[in-house]
């Protein structure tokens, strides 16, 4: 099959989490950091690096080690090369990778290399990897793209603990995959995967530099402190729903919860935080973080009937 057109249908749940594919493409230069250009992977179509030693070991979900594979098509992996160009969900992945852009990059006829390299970020060592100005297949396309992974040196606050930055400057085509995995497959598969429209990377936020994202990676997790549920009360009458919503803190933090009800037979809740009221009671739905073991977040729901809402409402 030729290769433009292959699997084009396995984009497709991609597609329905990144809206408006079409939409305009936004630059708003300042996210990419200088530097990190001292090497280059040769010109190639889903090629890889061999083994790159980063100076420093890192502990990415359990993986303690200073070694990476830089992979042409948006990402790096840390137990071997990816050289796959479609970008399958990162919840049903069974490697441990984090891609700034996976995509379908061709540096083979033109445009820029991938680079990669050391450096410092406010005075610890630091590695970074260069996708900009980077071409989408076929090479010859004008299409490119700039993004940048950044992984920090945190020994200061625990052993082979790490920051890393996702950073975006301008994003000229899309049917990316945006995230990281810890490649449990099967398991407690901890992941994220951005739901942005891939012409809004550069644009949005999660430290107020538009177009970057920064994480913090403690004892080999991202980290999250708290978990807010929003409304933390409320009432519901048989069988109204409601939408709950939880923000993880720190913002840079993993955002992913899972949610829980403390009596399904009074109310149940969906993966997403939706609570449908089923019997009169009072409920505790639960979001807990899925990165950081332990740290939830709740609210309480009274369900009431609907005849006892009428019952108190005429006086009676």
């Amino acid at each position: 099959m030729i290769k433009n057109l292959r699997n084009y249908f396995f984009y497709l749940p991609i597609l329905a989490t990144l809206a408006s594919f079409l939409m305009p493409s936004v630059i708003c230069a300042g996210a990419v950091r200088s530097g990190f250009t001292a090497n280059s992977l040769a010109a190639n179509d889903d090629l890889s690096t061999g083994p790159v030693d980063i100076g420093f070991p890192i502990n990415f979900f359990g993986i303690n080690q200073s070694v990476i594979y830089i992979n042409n098509n948006g990402n790096i992996t840390f137990t071997g090369p990816q050289a796959a160009y479609v970008p399958a969900g990162l919840s049903g992945g069974n490697y441990k990778i984090i891609a700034p852009y996976w995509g379908d990059v061709d540096t083979s006829a033109g445009g820029a290399l991938v680079t990669y390299g050391s450096g410092t970020v406010n005075g610890r060592p630091a590695y970074g990897v260069n996708w900009v100005g980077v071409r989408k297949y076929p090479g010859s396309s004008n299409s490119t793209i700039s993004c940048q992974l950044v992984i920090i040196e945190r020994g200061d606050t625990g052993v082979d603990n790490f920051d890393f930055e996702l950073n975006y400057d301008s994003m000229n085509w899309g049917n990316g995959g945006v995230g990281w995995s810890n490649g449990n497959y099967g398991g407690n598969n901890v992941y994220y995967e951005n739901s942005s429209s891939y012409g809004q990377l550069a644009s949005l936020s999660n430290c107020g530099v538009a177009g970057r994202y920064t994480f913090t990676v403690r004892e080999g997790s991202v980290v999250a402190d708290t978990v807010s549920v929003t409304p933390s009360t409320a009432i519901l009458t048989i069988p109204d729903t409601l939408a709950l919503s939880a923000a993880v803190s720190p913002a840079n933090a993993d955002q992913s919860v899972t949610w829980s009800s403390s009596d399904t037979a009074n109310a149940s809740v969906s993966s997403s935080g939706v609570v449908t009221a089923i019997s009169p009671g009072v409920v505790t739905i639960t979001a807990t973080s899925l990165a950081t073991a332990g740290v939830t977040g709740t609210s309480t729901i009274t369900v009431l009937s609907r005849d006892n809402v009428l019952f108190f409402g005429t006086g009676f």
